[in-house]
Parts: C-alpha cells; sequence; structure tokens
C-alpha cells in the first residue's frame, strides 16, 4: 500500500511538474532588433524582440527561447508558446527579448530555428548598422533588417 502510494504520488508530481502549458508555434515570428547603450563604459547590447503572428486570448504568453553566442556565430532557438498560470485577458502576440552583450565589429553566421526549420544568414556589425540578412523563408518575418546603431 505504501509503494502504491509512492509511486501515485511521483507520477502525479511527474504530471505536474511537465510542461503541459506549451504550445507549438503555428505561425510565423516576427523578428525586430533594437540596441540598448549602457552610457558610463559605452557597452552596447542587441536585442532580438520576439513575438508570434498570432495573437493568443491571454497578453502575458511568452515564446519559450533560448540563445547563444560562441565565437563568429549566434545561435537563436524557438521551442513554443507557454501558457502562463495567470491570465491577463487581453488578446496579443506571445513575446521574448533575446539579448547579446559585447559583440564587435564584424560578420556574424546567424542560425534561427524555429519548428523543424533552420533558417540561416548573418549579422554584419559596423560602426553605424547593425545588418541582418536571412535567407528565403516562411517562418520569420524581420520588421527591420537594417538598425542604425546609437551615436
Amino acid at each position: 500500500m505504501k509503494n502504491a502510494f509512492i509511486i501515485s504520488f511521483l507520477f502525479v508530481m511527474v504530471v505536474a511538474c511537465s510542461d503541459q502549458n506549451f504550445l507549438p508555434i503555428e505561425d510565423k515570428i516576427i523578428l525586430e532588433m533594437g540596441e540598448t547603450k549602457n552610457i558610463p563604459k559605452d557597452l552596447r547590447t542587441l536585442h532580438f524582440f520576439l513575438e508570434t503572428e498570432k495573437e493568443y486570448p491571454c497578453i502575458n504568453y511568452t515564446i519559450i527561447s533560448s540563445g547563444e553566442k560562441m565565437d563568429n556565430k549566434i545561435k537563436i532557438w524557438i521551442d513554443g508558446v507557454r501558457e502562463e498560470e495567470i491570465c491577463l485577458t487581453a488578446t496579443g502576440p506571445a513575446k521574448t527579448t533575446i539579448g547579446f552583450g559585447g559583440l564587435k565589429e564584424e560578420v556574424y553566421e546567424f542560425d534561427f530555428k524555429v519548428k523543424s526549420t533552420k533558417v540561416c544568414g548573418t549579422l554584419t556589425i559596423t560602426s553605424d548598422e547593425y545588418q541582418l540578412d536571412l535567407e528565403s523563408n516562411e517562418v520569420i518575418e524581420v520588421v527591420n533588417p537594417v538598425l542604425v546603431r546609437e551615436k
């Protein structure tokens, strides 16, 4: 009896702690670049503001994502949409922001994976601008492929 209780308890915990509120991406991801600058040290961070094209019933749904920079390669992965337990009842897209600080002026390989699709391209950083060039695709729409840097 005690073993049955423990097994039942563990099953409930695994089910309760699993990512039940995880939705698949069903449409395009809208990507917009932005830059922030830390004034005292002139440190800059490039931000990728991501949102779904689809509107959800709760404005606080978030895109489950991750990003990394290794050498001259930047990768962003989109895993889905998280339904939040508390719903802010206004419709809107799911959103997230991924930032990369300390990027040098150079050309970076850029990989973006959403759903089962990998989109490749380049991110060119000069003293004047960021330029994101992605291969033609059906999953990412870039609002501002060129972002003028703050002076």
